[in-house]
């Protein structure tokens, strides 16, 4: 066994290079992001064998369950806090050109199990992964600046603190989501937070689905976007980040005053990102050439929020990224915007119609927003969705709901921003956070 060099590395998240159980049952969630599962237990020794290129794990008590996670970050020679109970010791490695520096153990998700029907004679097991707890912070109300702004900033998602319960991300601030209500024709609704404003729990549910761009009150003109995150029940095109919402047939909040959402009576997928820009050029690029639908906003580019440019001329427009922006949410989109990328999708992308499948649009720019089709592979959820997935704490169908989609029931920590528009709090990765790093825009 290769002798460690012992040093202490800040966590960072995300990709799973080793993974040993011993039960997954009994599991308590991290109560933070740094901390290990048992508070005041010496940091146990990681050793790389580079003779059998794998890790040799700590041992492990009966109840726990751990993943090693590695970050392949840029080496930081020390960047230790001297918390022993707090941060992990690491052997420093480079395994051909690949360095992996940054190590963090953690739980791993709590693994439970419930039953389903979806035919009477044919009962169907559907495993349900409940998010440990992250961090309890979000971008909001101004706080998050870069690329020149003084009054916040999107920011890379997935950068901003801690899931859902379902492991879905940023559904508290970073950009207003639009939501289809019940599913039927007729206005469209709006949930979430936004960078620039404080209030991480507004909602609209009345907001005409032709509207891109709004306005923040009390003196300031800044524009504001929406995006949006899709929900599907099966994924057929297999897409990346998607996360099951489980617990069919849950109660609903009982919050008088939001008239009781999140009771949904089957299990169902949903982002685990908002949709980005990427995610979006690769739509306008396969489909907007003329963009006889006005899918492009002059905005988008125009505004430091926004993150696409367009050249060339209608019938050969071609659609690009701005700098950093690439795994930023996309903005300034209103529900025909969104409901198309939906039929893209429900069509096999590529060449896929973009008027028929999710919704029967046939060419509506304005006006009420049609019902969602039966069948529909990819939707914008309901707002019923939309708020279990934020806010229902999982495990049951009477678990109850969080305060906030951060699983907390105090208001998060506003986020900074680093020069890459990524979250930060101090100086160092926000807690929690599991931030798309890379994509590869086509």
């Amino acid at each position: 066994m290769g002798e460690p060099k012992d040093a202490c590395f800040k966590p960072v998240s995300p990709y799973t290079v080793w993974t040993q159980t011993t039960a997954t049952t009994t599991v308590v969630p991290e109560q933070d992001f740094f901390i290990l599962p048992n508070s005041g237990v010496a940091c146990p020794v990681i050793s790389f064998d580079t003779d059998q290129n794998e890790w040799s794990p700590p041992e492990l008590d009966s109840n726990e369950k751990y993943t090693f996670r590695c970050d392949s970050a840029v080496y930081d020679p020390n960047p230790c806090i001297l918390e022993s109970d707090k941060y992990i010791k690491v052997a420093d490695i480079n395994v051909d050109t690949n360095r992996c520096t940054r190590f963090k153990l953690v739980l791993s998700d709590i693994i439970v199990t419930t039953t389903t029907t979806v035919d009477p004679n044919t009962p169907t097991t559907t495993t349900t992964t409940v998010s440990p707890i992250g961090g309890n912070y979000a971008n909001y109300d101004n706080q998050a600046n870069w690329n020149g702004t003084s009054e916040g900033n999107v920011t890379t998602v997935g950068s901003n603190g801690g899931p859902s319960a379902y492991g879905a991300y940023d559904m508290n601030g970073n950009v207003y989501e639009w939501n289809d209500l019940t599913g039927t024709a007729g206005l469209r609704g709006l949930r979430g937070g936004v960078w620039l404003n404080p209030n991480l729990k507004s909602w609209f549910s009345a907001w005409s689905p032709d509207v891109s761009v709004f306005f923040q009150g009390g003196g300031s003109t800044r524009r504001i976007g929406a995006g949006f995150r899709l929900a599907s029940s099966l994924n057929p095109l297999n897409l990346t980040n998607f996360v099951i919402v489980g617990d069919a047939g849950n109660s609903n909040a009982g919050i008088t005053e939001e008239l009781a959402f999140g009771d949904v009576s089957y299990t169902y997928q949903i982002g685990k990102y908002t949709v980005t820009n990427c995610e979006y050029v690769e739509f306008l690029n396969a489909v907007a050439s003329t963009d006889t639908y006005g899918l492009y906003k002059d905005v988008m580019n125009i505004d430091v929020a926004g993150g696409i440019t367009r050249s060339g001329n209608v019938g050969s427009y071609t659609y690009s990224v701005k700098n950093q922006m690439d795994n930023k949410p996309v903005v300034f989109v209103n529900w025909f915007d969104c409901a198309r990328y939906c039929n893209w999708l429900h069509n096999g992308k590529g060449s896929g119609d973009t008027e028929t499948g999710a919704y029967t649009l046939n060419g509506a720019i304005t006006g009420d927003a049609v019902a969602i089709n039966a069948g529909a592979n990819y939707r914008i959820p309901t707002e019923n969705e939309w708020y279990k997935a934020a806010y229902y704490k999982g495990g049951g169908t009477n678990a109850g709901y969080w305060t906030y989609a951060t699983q907390s029931d105090t208001a998060p920590t506003p986020v900074q921003a680093n020069s890459l528009g990524y979250g930060q709090i101090n100086g160092v990765p926000v807690p929690g956070a599991d931030p798309i790093y890379n994509i590869n825009c086509i």
